[in-house]
Parts: structure tokens; C-alpha cells; sequence
């Protein structure tokens, strides 16, 4: 069996300026909305990790248009 990959605090930050970065690169803005574990690692360290990032985003076009 697999193990399944964590992701960090420093990951997860990572991950999110590659996102920002290439939103930039396309003169785009977008927005991220992260919840459940990943925001318990974020934000409350309450976790060194997770197993993924749940997170809603919007303007959905705009987004899928970055394709990120």
C-alpha cells in the first residue's frame, strides 16, 4: 500500500505563492477560501500537517483560466 503524502505549514505556503505567482504572471486575481485541515495547520497550529487542502475559490473562471 501507498503512503499517502503530508503536506506541512511550509508546504501548503509554498503551494499557495506558486499560485499567487502565476495569478500575477497573468494579471489575474482570485481568491482562495482554505478550511479544514489545512486551515488547522495554518492558522491555529493545531497540526503539523495534512493529507490535503479543502478550499473553495472564486471568481471560478478566473481561476480555471490561470490554470492552475
Amino acid at each position: 500500500m501507498r503512503k499517502k503524502r503530508t503536506l506541512s505549514k511550509d508546504d501548503i505556503l509554498i503551494y499557495l505563492k506558486l499560485m499567487n505567482d502565476k495569478l500575477a504572471k497573468q494579471n489575474l486575481i482570485g481568491e482562495v477560501s482554505i478550511c479544514g485541515g489545512a486551515a488547522m495547520t495554518l492558522v491555529y497550529d493545531a497540526r503539523d500537517s495534512t493529507f490535503d487542502i479543502d478550499a473553495l475559490y472564486k471568481p471560478k473562471e478566473v481561476m480555471r483560466q490561470a490554470n492552475l
